[in-house]
């Protein structure tokens, strides 16, 4: 390890040295990756989107069909008939009670249950960007820098995951260029697409934004 005592001068500090060999991560060293309110953010989803989709289920049930395009309707003869019809499936109830909420049939209490724990996904969802914003995490964790946005950067990331090299050691400890944009993604883009899609069970909404739809 060099140090400096003057402009123009190098030392080597033998306890500078052995403090940064000791401050990286050994071999059987408990490291966490995560800071404590990513990992209750990360638990917090989990226990929405489990229970928002077999909720989600059981709202699939009352109407086993999916549409393209505004009508939705089965009506002989209409342009848009649904693109998967699941209706003949178990007699027209596809997902048994095991995998949904509730376990019985209940267009009512799976609504209650879906946008009750929206509700929940949405505010953790606010908390935590709010805390990556203000704390730093954002921009020092999860904004790729420029060199990272590199084509041939990239590509050889992909390569590195596509024969399972990942990074061991120091680098393992901080998330590689795939990773932020897995995170922004997810961030940016697949939470609010889902809180803004799941805003369409709502009529009224609809007609103010069919768009949605």
């Amino acid at each position: 390890m060099q140090g400096f005592d003057k402009p123009g001068k190098v030392r080597y500090d033998p306890q500078m040295t052995e403090a940064r060999e000791k401050a990286q991560p050994q071999g059987g060293d408990l490291v966490r990756r995560h800071a404590l309110p990513t990992r209750l953010w990360h638990w917090t989803n989990l226990v929405c989107v489990t229970i928002m989709l077999m909720s989600g289920l059981m709202i699939f049930n009352a109407h086993p069909r999916l549409y393209w395009g505004q009508a939705g309707t089965d009506t002989p003869g209409h342009p848009d008939p649904a693109w998967l019809d699941l209706g003949a499936v178990n007699g027209g109830v596809p997902f048994p009670g095991w995998i949904t909420i509730p376990s019985h049939y209940s267009l009512a209490d799976a609504r209650l249950w879906h946008l009750a724990f929206a509700w929940v996904l949405v505010t953790a969802l606010v908390l935590y960007l709010g805390w990556s914003l203000l704390g730093g995490h954002l921009r020092r964790d999860l904004a790729p820098r420029l060199a990272e946005l590199h084509p041939e950067h990239l590509w050889h990331d992909v390569l590195e995951h596509a024969r399972l090299r990942f990074p061991t050691g120091a680098a393992a400890l901080r998330y590689n260029v795939l990773q932020k944009l897995a995170y922004g993604a997810v961030l940016f883009v697949l939470l609010p697409g889902a809180v803004l899609t799941g805003m369409t069970l709502s009529p009224t909404l609809n007609a103010a934004m069919p768009w949605l739809v």
